[in-house]
């Protein structure tokens, strides 16, 4: 048994009402009392809603169909991997993509930046400071996850894997291979032929600025 993803969303905009049994099922899975998701401080909301969908889809208790859900065609659903911290320094291992939470992102805002939309994006924070001033440590970068082979690479920043790390990096195509640059001048650039992995392409950052 389990529940419907469109019960869950039509419930939290107060269309419908959970029976007991399925209030039961999602207070289970956020460690909860039941009467405390139904009543309390807990009650759903969008953010809760589109973070429970997605542990439960990923936990198979809800079918096929999630993305359609919460998306429609105004709006992109990216997931936030705030585990994963795109290196912009000595590299991190990625040891589990498990999306710690999702936004909804205007498609007509992406297009904006974008010509067309990619079908498969990610949230990620940048950690280091190899490619001040371009990125700063903790800023979150929209990456376009999908996989760029060395023919497709035109010059850009880009996520990159090498030996089971995960960086951010300018890269440039050339004769010789490809140029990994740093855009902090304390770090030189480097050259490879191998070895390397080009996971997604960064197309935004979100930047924190104090004033």
């Amino acid at each position: 048994t389990g529940i419907n993803a469109h019960k869950i969303v039509s419930a939290q905009d107060g269309i419908i009402e959970l029976s007991d049994k399925e209030y039961a099922l999602i207070a289970k899975e956020l460690g909860k009392p039941a009467s405390y998701i139904k009543y309390g401080a807990d009650r759903l909301s969008s953010e809760k809603t589109v973070a429970l969908l997605d542990k439960l889809h990923r936990r198979k208790i809800i079918p096929e169909g999630l993305i359609a859900c919460l998306e429609n065609k105004t709006k992109k659903l990216i997931p936030i991997y705030e585990n994963i911290e795109a290196s912009a320094g000595d590299g991190t291992i990625i040891e589990e993509e498990i999306a710690t939470d999702h936004m909804l992102i205007e498609t007509e805002w992406l297009q904006t930046i974008v010509h067309h939309v990619p079908k498969d994006m990610a949230i990620i924070k940048v950690k280091g400071d190899s490619m001040l001033p371009t990125l700063s440590p903790g800023d979150m970068i929209l990456v376009d996850r999908k996989p760029v082979e060395r023919n497709q690479l035109n010059d850009g920043v880009y996520i990159i894997n090498r030996n089971g790390s995960t960086h951010v990096k300018r890269l440039q195509n050339i004769e010789d291979g490809i140029r990994i640059i740093s855009d902090n001048q304390a770090y030189q650039a480097e050259t490879v032929t191998d070895g390397l992995i080009v996971c997604g392409r960064v197309i935004w950052a979100w930047q924190g600025k104090r004033f």
